[in-house]
């Protein structure tokens, strides 16, 4: 139940983060920020979670470049227990976005339930220097 409380909590702060970037239309960013909404709504109730997939996908799609909406998704995978393509997506994130702190610890949290105890603790030590308060 903490795990799912974790989760829900860093997909809320990602969906928060900050504004869309100048080469996505009024247009675009509306609907991004609906579809995230929708999302999160669905991400939260368990008959919706599957749904949550898709429409993180398509709210990520409309900017590719969007760790947050990036991040999203996959967590949303990791949620629905398709655990490879989760891990994989996210550590797509963390590449194409190593400070994103959310990714560290939804990393390790994902390596740690998989007993890939070494990934894991190196994914903890890469969120402690990120944000060593936390």
């Amino acid at each position: 139940m903490t795990r799912v409380l974790i989760l829900a909590t860093m997909l809320a702060g990602l969906a928060c983060r900050g504004p869309a970037p100048p080469t996505i239309s009024n247009e675009q960013q509306t609907e991004r920020a609906r579809l995230r909404n929708l999302g999160k709504a669905f991400y939260e109730n368990p008959t919706t979670r599957g749904e949550a997939v898709e429409v993180l996908r398509q709210a990520w799609q409309i900017d590719p470049t969007s760790s947050g909406d990036h991040a999203n998704y996959a967590m949303a995978l990791l949620r629905v227990g398709q655990t490879a393509a989760g891990v994989a997506e996210l550590e797509q994130v963390q590449r194409h976005d190593p400070s994103l702190p959310h990714s560290y610890f939804n990393l390790a949290i994902a390596y740690k339930d998989e007993s890939r105890r070494a990934e894991a603790r190196a994914q903890f030590e890469g969120l402690l220097r990120l944000v060593p308060d936390e």
